[in-house]
């Protein structure tokens, strides 16, 4: 949205939601952009967090990643949380 979206409002939207968004708090994309009832957005809603759960199956049957074991908030940031979550060093 940020990148190819012509309206400006819906782009400002996409631009105040990025700080809120790397603390893996999203709801304002979801519910201020034409996302949750939006049709032509159902199947990739639907199909992005199948095809997140199996690529972290694929990882960690493969050993690429260790398994998570410690628990972390929900709103730590992106890439620490999971980094923290599987105590690697």
């Amino acid at each position: 949205m940020l990148l190819f979206c012509k309206n400006k409002s819906l782009r400002l939207l996409a631009i105040a939601s990025i700080p809120i968004g790397i603390m893996n708090v999203n709801e304002i994309l979801l519910f201020g952009l034409p996302i949750i009832l939006n049709p032509r957005m159902f199947l990739s809603f639907l199909l992005a967090p199948m095809a997140n759960v199996a690529i972290a199956y694929a990882a960690l049957s493969l050993g690429i990643m260790g398994s998570p074991w410690v628990s972390v908030p929900f709103n730590s940031p992106i890439l620490i949380n999971a980094w923290i979550a599987t105590g690697e060093t």
